[in-house]
């Protein structure tokens, strides 16, 4: 990649997927300390009942992230939301921004955004994505944003810019979407503390709310709607949060055995049951992937929702034991001292 004419020098935080402004604010704050990714491996997460916000009928499991603020409170900065100038000339006083250093989203229509995405060519969702850069010579953009790989750094032509901001919902939805662009302003931060106590109250706290989680409306998919497409494709979103977030916990169970919280037999056992339950969502995504390729080839199938939940629930329960065999291998540690 050529050296863009202006640009902050921020990094993708790409260990793992949370959603895109999680994996922005964390570029953000491991730009400053690269310790803060231990907040993001953090067993901070829930699970919840959700759906798309432009589809609130179909129901869906996901992974619940706390906000930022709450995954670390060191870290402090302001959402300032602003209007355009001249919304005809946004280009140029987003450039200005960019010089001034001013971290800056745009609200951007996602159908032509980011090619490889969920979204491209298929859906007019909109978020915000992180412009960080632009490249005068080239006319190109640089922004931080997500695809079926994972959170990166991609270029963007000014016209596809124009194009997705004015297709946005800030214009097309303006009552979820209000403002145009929002600035991040960063305040003094302090270096990230890792509590290990943290981990073994939210292993707790995962083995009880894991026992009253319910799939009970969930996944509810007619095969006969015009939008099972669309279901099948946020359901596979969906499980995406489940797997990474088992990619957040093995990172998190290396840096425990690495900063001698945990001893090696203990990891590896943690490991082995991370990586199963990892694999297992993998497996029902894919489920949801074949189902739609059917769809696509005109094929006779039957949505085996039965044989997802049943899965669903047995790999909720395998994290549930994963969490146990953390807290009770610490309580017999203090038992024993």
């Amino acid at each position: 990649m050529n050296k863009p004419t202006y640009s902050y020098d921020i990094k993708p935080f790409s260990d793992f997927w949370m959603n895109c402004f999680l994996n922005g604010m964390f570029s953000l704050a491991t730009h400053f300390d690269k310790a803060y990714r231990l907040a993001a491996y953090m067993n901070h997460h829930s699970f919840e009942h959700t759906n798309n916000y432009k589809d609130p009928s179909f129901r869906l499991p996901a992974v619940k992230l706390p906000w930022f603020q709450q995954m670390t409170s060191a870290f402090k900065f302001e959402l300032k939301p602003h209007f355009f100038l001249d919304e005809e000339r946004f280009v140029d006083e987003i450039k200005v921004l960019i010089k001034e250093q001013r971290i800056i989203s745009l609200c951007v229509d996602l159908y032509s955004w980011i090619p490889g995405s969920y979204c491209f060519q298929r859906y007019h969702w909109s978020h915000y994505s992180i412009i960080k850069g632009y490249d005068e010579a080239r006319n190109v953009f640089f922004v931080l944003d997500d695809n079926l790989n994972g959170y990166n750094e991609f270029e963007i032509s000014e016209d596809t810019l124009v194009t997705c901001f004015k297709n946005s919902d800030y214009f097309m939805n303006s009552e979820v979407f209000k403002y145009p662009y929002v600035e991040m302003v960063l305040d003094e931060h302090v270096p990230y503390v890792f509590s290990f106590q943290e981990v073994i109250d939210h292993s707790e706290r995962l083995i009880r709310e894991i026992a009253e989680f319910s799939f009970d409306g969930l996944w509810e998919f007619d095969p006969n709607s015009d939008e099972v497409t669309s279901h099948l494709d946020y359901s596979m979103i969906g499980t995406e949060s489940f797997f990474n977030r088992q990619i957040a916990s093995k990172y998190l169970f290396q840096y425990l055995v690495e900063s001698g919280h945990i001893d090696n037999d203990l990891y590896e056992n943690l490991v082995t049951q991370v990586d199963q339950i990892h694999d297992g969502w993998q497996i029902i995504r894919n489920l949801f992937g074949k189902h739609k390729a059917l769809i696509f080839a005109h094929r006779p199938f039957t949505l085996e929702r039965d044989k997802m939940i049943d899965m669903a629930k047995n790999l909720m329960q395998k994290e549930s034991d994963m969490w146990e065999t953390l807290y009770k291998a610490n309580r017999s540690l203090q038992q024993v001292g």
